[in-house]
């Protein structure tokens, strides 16, 4: 119940939050000062104890942060690959004045693996809406890249 009392007085979560609680991600259902209840995106409702949790990680307070990662292969042109990341960051900018909390940034090459260059844009948020951001960044990133003929992926190349 300590932790509980913990909990509810530091406005650690709160009802409707969206958070990471012990690598569990859902949206907070109901705080007591015995448990929480988390439900998952697949509709478990999970029912935790508070003395049994570990770490919270909360993903809706303050803001959240839409990352995109598209893998281009080694043959690409790397500098227009990122030329296209910027003009679909500005104009996306420019039409969701609602979403966005900052201007996005393309991060640049941020890994290399097997099937790639690893290429990153990112932008602050308002809190919860990271997952819709970056759903539409994705969707308009790739067709742009395909429609300049930059392959995503050295295995496939994107047509659209």
């Amino acid at each position: 119940m300590l932790a509980g009392l913990f909990l509810i007085s530091e406005g650690i979560v709160q009802t409707g939050d969206i958070v990471r609680l012990d690598g569990d991600v859902g949206t907070i259902e109901r705080v007591t000062l015995r448990t929480v209840q988390l439900r998952k995106a697949n509709g478990e409702l999970l029912t935790v104890p508070n003395g049994q949790i570990g770490r919270i990680g909360n993903l809706s307070r303050d803001y959240g942060t839409a990352m995109v990662r598209i893998t281009v292969p080694y043959r690409a042109d790397l500098a227009a690959a990122l030329d296209v990341l910027r003009t679909v960051a500005a104009e996306w900018a420019a039409e969701d004045t609602a979403d966005a909390q900052g201007q996005p940034v393309v991060d640049g090459a941020v890994d290399a693996h097997e099937a790639g260059v690893v290429l990153q844009l990112s932008v602050r948020v308002r809190p919860g809406r990271q997952w819709a951001v970056e759903s539409v960044l994705r969707q308009r990133a790739i067709a742009a890249l395909a429609a300049r003929g930059v392959p995503i992926d050295s295995r496939v190349s994107v047509t659209l």
